[in-house]
């Protein structure tokens, strides 16, 4: 047996695929990096509720939108080779309007793993960005991307 593959990392909001959808039969399974709600919907009942009602369907349509917008965004950010550009592109893309500000919604290790980086990295080129004036911690788990640098 291979190692375990992650298909899809959901942030707050997201929603998940259902893998038998696009893949043969395998065993899949969900880990929850921290406490969650995770509401299931039989794919029958989506695609009934879909044909019958327009509004859910125009609605699921916009919401199916952005989500694949999301992560054609972590595709591109994954393709960049300095984890500094990585950091910088989730910041501005990720926060409201692209300020660059945003208060993580995780733990560091998560934010780590979103950006295909080891947590060590990821504290490695906060401290570096910060330093050479790129980035501004705030308080808690809130950054600004300083793009006057």
């Amino acid at each position: 047996m291979g190692e375990g593959v992650t298909l899809q990392r959901a942030a707050p909001g997201d929603w998940l695929l259902e893998p038998q959808l696009c893949l043969p039969p395998t065993d899949v399974f969900a880990v929850c990096e921290r406490d969650s709600t995770l509401l299931a919907v039989p794919m029958r009942a989506f695609w009934e509720s879909l044909a019958r009602e327009p509004g859910f369907a125009l609605a699921w349509c916009r919401e199916f939108g952005a989500q694949i917008a999301r992560m054609q965004r972590r595709v591109e950010r994954l393709s960049f080779h300095y984890s500094s550009q990585r950091v910088a592109h989730y910041l501005a893309a990720e926060s409201i309007g692209g300020c660059g500000e945003m208060t993580l919604p995780f733990p560091k290790r998560v934010w780590a793993a979103h950006l295909g980086m080891a947590a060590e990295t990821l504290s490695r080129t906060l401290t570096e960005m910060i330093a050479a004036g790129k980035l501004e911690k705030l308080r808690g788990n809130r950054y600004r991307l300083l793009r006057s640098n």
